[in-house]
């Protein structure tokens, strides 16, 4: 638990850095937890999304995974992966948090824009695994970044 909360405070100290200018890269920043993780990550948060909050910063032009556009794709990549860690830590804890479908679906479908089901070498989602559309649109959304739902659910 201590490992996935240290990637996805380092992952919004990452996109704090982006949404104050700075291009997107591979990788993350080092993050040493403090005695409220839970606490840090709420705080890495809300200073994302005040970084985000500022006028202009989604049309920003940076480097992205597969080439150059707008900031905005950048926030999606981050969004869809703290989702799926959601999805993780649900799964692994079996929890059923109440997923917002619209977002989810947002989500998915920017993937789908720019993420092919067989991942190039080097990227860094596995290759999407086959799942029903009439499944619940954050399994939809593991699934597409390489998560077998199907070994989750038994």
């Amino acid at each position: 638990m201590r490992e996935l909360l240290t990637h996805l405070i380092a992952g919004n100290e990452k996109y704090i850095e982006i949404g104050r200018g700075k291009e997107w890269a591979r990788g993350a920043p080092d993050v040493v937890l403090d005695d409220d993780p839970g606490g840090m990550y709420r705080r890495t948060m809300d200073a994302m999304l005040q970084a985000w909050e500022q006028p202009g910063v989604l049309d920003r032009d940076t480097a992205l995974p597969v080439g150059r556009g707008r900031a905005e794709l950048a926030l999606y990549l981050h969004l869809g992966e703290t989702l799926v860690h959601g999805w993780d830590l649900a799964r692994a804890t079996r929890q059923p948090p109440p997923w917002d479908a619209e977002v989810v679906e947002a989500s998915l479908t920017r993937f789908r824009s720019w993420l092919p089901p067989q991942r190039p070498p080097g990227s860094p989602f596995a290759d999407a695994t086959p799942l029903g559309d009439d499944a619940a649109p954050i399994d939809r959304l593991a699934a597409y970044l390489g998560r077998d739902v199907g070994a989750w659910s038994t």
